[in-house]
């Protein structure tokens, strides 16, 4: 750096540029793709004739582990968790 005319420059430049790039980074890994799953006919805007198959029924077990690693994480608050598990509880 020392044979930079203007080192503070040259680091302030480097500096911007990795703050950029960790934020572009971190946007892409916080944006969620709303389109995975989603057949190619429905994905490109085109009609769907046919019918989609029926969603088998959700195993509520693992429902109950995700509601707890939701809880864990605090997405959810415990409120939110009991009535949650109740509900999927009451269906069982």
């Amino acid at each position: 750096m020392d044979s930079l005319p203007k080192p503070k420059d040259a680091q302030r430049i480097i500096n911007d540029t990795a703050r950029e790039a960790r934020h572009a980074h971190q946007t892409r890994a916080n944006t969620m793709h709303y389109n995975q799953g989603v057949p190619p006919n429905v994905a490109a805007g085109l009609s769907t004739a046919t019918p989609l198959p029926e969603a088998s029924a959700p195993d509520p077990m693992a429902q109950l582990r995700q509601l707890g690693e939701l809880r864990d994480a605090g997405v959810l608050t415990d409120a939110e968790f009991d009535a949650k598990k109740a509900d999927i509880l009451g269906r069982m």
